[in-house]
């Protein structure tokens, strides 16, 4: 699966409400963690320099997932 696929498969789950663990999304597209994780940082720096200043990827530590939430 190409990373495109894997980045918008992240983000549009997301902002639908749902959460990313990482080691889930990993298993589920047969990558390592830290590539997750460059996934996520990748999706940041689009909210970011797209301005979406009403939305931020946020690491949920009660439920111990990645969320979008409006600020």
């Amino acid at each position: 699966m190409s990373k495109a696929v894997r980045v918008l498969s992240m983000y549009e789950r997301m902002r639908q409400g749902k959460g990313i663990v990482k080691a889930e999304e990993a298993d589920r597209f047969g990558v390592d963690i830290r590539t997750i994780q460059r996934d996520l940082d990748d999706i940041r720096a689009y909210l970011s320099e797209e301005r979406i200043f009403d939305r931020e990827l946020i690491f949920d530590r009660r439920n111990l997932v990645y969320v979008m939430r409006d600020k």
